[in-house]
């Protein structure tokens, strides 16, 4: 873009906005229908929110929510450029001050291996038990990856190679099978872990935990399907905490 490009792009994406706004105004009028654009990160569409989503979709049958998987770090663009309405994300975005946010539930990490793998035979070990072991992780360069690359370059620990995966199946097959071992949310290894497929093992010093958000643009004009969801989520997890 231009310098006048870039000075014009928010006045238009404000407009993109409201042009919206106005056509759900008048449509569907007596019922709340329509679409609902909904950014999820991988672990909360996976494994958090499609229980959710099937009650609220019962509740709400005019109702057609489409999730677009991507990156947390990419939300708060796409709310910016209305690609969704909202999203579901593991980043703190309370800085931002075109977010709001609601939270959701905290969570934690858990370092996974094989059952046979030799890390697994120790409950808590030393940080430097991870030295020269390959380590699969999640693709990104922010959040909880990030902050276990972090933890490794203060102490002086260097692993043998970093493996970077696009799907966290990815990355539950290839412990499974040997090839390294992670860090991953619980909520993503639970089944696993109860069928005795992976096991978990503590590193001294390191306990990286996880908070989920639902996020919206400060601006974003509630529809009458977002505002639905956005009550049944929050009155959802409120019972729950």
């Amino acid at each position: 873009l231009t310098e006048a490009g870039k000075k014009l792009l928010p006045l238009a994406e404000t407009m993109v906005r409201n042009e919206e706004n106005i056509r759900q105004l008048f449509q569907n009028q007596g019922r709340i229908a329509g679409p609902l654009l909904i950014g999820a990160s991988e672990t909360l569409c996976a494994f958090w929110l499609p229980p959710l989503l099937k009650e609220f979709c019962r509740q709400y049958p005019a109702i057609e929510p489409c999730i677009k998987v991507g990156y947390c770090t990419d939300f708060p663009e796409w709310l910016v450029q209305n690609r969704i309405d909202t999203a579901f994300s593991l980043h703190d975005e309370s800085t931002a001050p075109h977010i709001r946010q609601h939270i959701l539930f905290q969570g934690r990490t858990v370092f996974i291996a094989a059952p046979d793998h030799p890390l697994s035979r120790g409950t808590v070990l030393p940080i430097t038990a991870l030295a020269e072991q390959p380590l699969l992780l999640p693709e990104g360069e922010t959040g909880y990856p990030m902050e276990l690359r972090e933890r490794l370059r203060s102490h002086g620990v260097a692993t043998r190679t970093i493996l970077e995966f696009g799907s966290l199946d990815a990355i539950k097959q290839c412990a499974k099978n040997g090839l390294g071992i992670s860090l991953l949310p619980e909520i993503a290894v639970k089944d696993e872990l109860a069928r005795g497929e992976l096991v978990t093992f503590s590193i001294a010093g390191i306990s990286i935990p996880l908070q989920a958000h639902m996020i919206f643009h400060q601006d974003k004009w509630l529809s009458p399907q977002l505002a639905a969801l956005e009550m049944f989520i929050v009155e959802k997890t409120a019972a729950k905490k």
